[in-house]
């Protein structure tokens, strides 16, 4: 039979090989997916346009313009522990990425070695004492033929191998952990605007806790000037000596809350502390300052911000992507392993006495490999995929609907809370009006001096009453600058259709 006869026969019997395993493959391969997954489109805030901009600012804290929060966030920014363990993840994910590229690459290892040998003709051990060995005497003479005495070896290897992704394996391995290095990214922006949002919140509440401490102080001091009056009219005999003991309890009662506040104020530096990552003393003086002055008013593009602007929103998109890429990768188990592969080396040694020989080999081949029974272990992997799909969908689902809940939830307060401090203002405006012309009573002498300490302690109380709702808005104000993404901006659109992804993230700068 003829050399070109052979090559075309066996050619021949290798494409059969191959249509069997790919029949074989066929039969057993679960189907291809569906072109989309089925993420939840009748909930709250979703299929809207995402190409406004607008509140709030990737920086939204600059808006108060309050240097001791901006060194508070550069500070937690520099030492906060929850970023460094988002950065680590990050870190992980793409050294994921850059795994799962080397995987698809041809692979070519080389192997080197150098080797000297000792060969003892005969046995030693039967020579008498002193005496010369055989190898020593006659160079390892034995049988007629000359056996050398040392061996020197040198030897070289090259092995080349490359598996061809025709049903995608690698390429899906690759476009989910891109999809995981993503999803990571967005993490970290989720880790970073908790921190923020958790610094301003509790720098502001102690803001506004030192500044009910002054109001603290006031109440403190009418409370104690009561207590004065009272001891003086029992003393006349005017008043019962109940009417001390009254006094002293309120002027207790008063110490105690202040007592409360300095405890309250306290913690708040704790965990000022805590959230930038430094121990109390590290943290930089505070001054206190009157709270900013708030503006409420939703912006029009909140509901698209959500979706747009909401890092763990984003994350779980890129988590159902990454989910999607592993069932195509499960599923190309299924389908013959096609790879080739090529050998090459030599060995040369160096015979003490003789001559030098070399010995040069090669091999290269085509591989196709297909598991024809595994006891169900492809099988159960991709319902494994599967279901981990299925899972990444219903937390998508289920961030979705709780973000648009907590947007909700931060609305409908600010709105309570605004209608609140419209009727506060009216008050504090009575308490004024009232304290003023107990005031003016006390100075004609037509009132007794502790009705004007009484209108004053009203007004001290409506003004401790609005400083506590300025405060709890301004807390509400920045719970919904967090609900709304904290200021996160991604340059890959979150409500991309499933497999489009990629396509945004490789085009974002």
């Amino acid at each position: 039979m003829s050399g070109s006869r052979r090559y075309r026969l066996t050619a021949s019997r290798g494409a059969c090989v191959l249509c069997v395993l790919l029949a074989l493959a066929a039969c057993s391969a679960p189907q291809r997916r569906p072109p989309s997954v089925a993420l939840r489109e009748s909930a709250p805030l979703a299929g809207l346009p995402t190409d406004q901009h607008g509140w709030p600012a990737a920086q939204w804290w600059k808006e108060f313009h309050d240097a001791q929060l901006d060194a508070l966030m550069d500070l937690a920014s520099a030492h906060a522990p929850q970023l460094d363990v988002a950065q680590a993840r990050y870190r992980s994910a793409v050294a994921g990425a850059s795994i799962a590229r080397a995987e698809a690459r041809p692979q070519l290892n080389g192997i080197a070695s150098a080797s000297r040998a000792h060969i003892v003709a005969g046995n030693p051990k039967a020579a008498p004492s002193g005496a010369p060995s055989a190898a020593g005497a006659q160079s390892g003479a034995q049988g007629g033929f000359m056996l050398p005495s040392y061996v020197t070896s040198i030897a070289g290897i090259g092995d080349f191998s490359y598996d061809f992704d025709w049903w995608g394996k690698h390429r899906a391995a690759i476009e989910s952990a891109l999809d995981k290095q993503h999803a990571a990214l967005a993490e970290r922006s989720a880790a970073a605007a908790s921190i923020e949002s958790a610094v301003a919140s509790t720098y502001f509440d102690w803001l506004s806790i030192r500044l009910r401490l002054a109001q603290a102080a006031q109440t403190t001091d009418v409370n104690a000037a009561l207590l004065r009056i009272a001891q003086a009219r029992v003393q006349r005999g005017i008043d019962p000596p109940q009417t001390v003991e009254a006094a002293r309890q309120q002027l207790a009662g008063a110490r105690a809350a202040t007592a409360q506040l300095e405890g309250a104020a306290q913690g708040d530096r704790a965990a000022l502390a805590a959230s930038c990552g430094v121990a109390l003393a590290e943290l930089p003086p505070l001054t206190v300052l009157p709270l900013p002055t708030l503006d409420t008013a939703l912006p029009e593009d909140a509901r698209v911000a959500l979706l747009a602007r909401r890092p763990d929103i984003v994350a779980s998109r890129w988590m159902v992507e990454s989910s999607a890429r592993d069932i195509d990768q499960a599923r190309s188990a299924f389908f013959p392993d096609i790879s080739i592969s090529a050998l090459a080396g030599f060995l040369r040694s160096y015979p003490t006495p003789g001559r030098d020989s070399t010995l040069r080999f090669g091999s290269a081949g085509l591989m196709a490999t297909l598991p024809l029974y595994d006891g169900g272990r492809r099988s159960a992997q991709f319902d494994a995929t599967q279901a981990a799909l299925d899972e990444a969908i219903a937390q998508y689902n289920a961030t979705v609907m709780d973000a648009a809940q907590d947007v909700s939830r931060q609305t409908v307060a600010l709105g309570a809370l605004a209608a609140q401090r419209v009727q506060k203002r009216v008050e504090v405006a009575a308490a004024e009006s009232a304290y003023a012309q107990a005031n003016a009573r006390a100075r004609r002498g037509v009132d007794d001096p502790r009705q004007t300490l009484a209108a004053q302690a009203q007004l001290i109380a409506q003004h401790d009453a609005a400083l506590q709702l300025d405060a709890q808005t301004l807390g509400t104000d920045i719970a919904l600058i967090h609900a709304l993404g904290g200021g996160y901006r991604s340059a890959i659109d979150a409500q991309a259709a499933p497999g489009e992804l990629k396509t945004a993230a490789e085009d974002a700068p």
